[in-house]
């Protein structure tokens, strides 16, 4: 009979996802000027698609925006909806499996002064046990945002 010593691997994954314990800060910044709405990308990852509703309700929209980078608002003929939930409804609606199409359904969810941006990547989670990113843990988010009004 012949034995031998080794080491077997564990089978248990090699990577979990962990919610980063620090002071962040990240945010958009809403800028207006002579009616132009811009936005300037500080959520620290890439948006795909942001809309926007200023405090009359018109929805505004942009995509590819770089993190660290400046885009113009394009104004969409979408309004923000009466008799909707607000971030209620999308929290409900948005889970593990089902993800909204905001192209079609953001007046659904958007109240005066906030926003929803579809990020390419999520920078609020960070690799467990140092485990290097790859295809398969890729992510993404989506952030509900509150637009302080300006002062007059």
């Amino acid at each position: 009979q012949h034995l031998s010593r080794g080491w077997i691997s564990a089978r248990v994954p090699a990577h979990f996802f962990l919610r980063k314990s620090e002071t962040r800060r990240e945010r958009l910044q809403i800028e207006s000027a002579n009616g132009q709405f811009s936005v300037v990308n500080g959520l620290g990852a890439p948006i795909h698609s942001v809309w926007f509703a200023n405090s009359a309700g018109q929805i505004f929209t942009a995509t590819n925006i770089a993190a660290g980078q400046r885009a113009a608002l394009v104004s969409s003929t979408n309004s923000v909806r009466t008799g909707h939930l607000g971030p209620q409804s999308l929290f409900e609606k948005a889970g593990y499996i089902t993800r909204p199409d905001f192209a079609s359904d953001a007046a659904n969810y958007l109240l005066p002064n906030t926003y929803i941006a579809e990020l390419a990547a999520n920078p609020f989670l960070e690799n467990g046990l140092g485990a290097k990113s790859s295809a398969r843990t890729k992510t993404h988010a989506v952030v509900y945002g509150l637009i302080e009004p300006s002062k007059p």
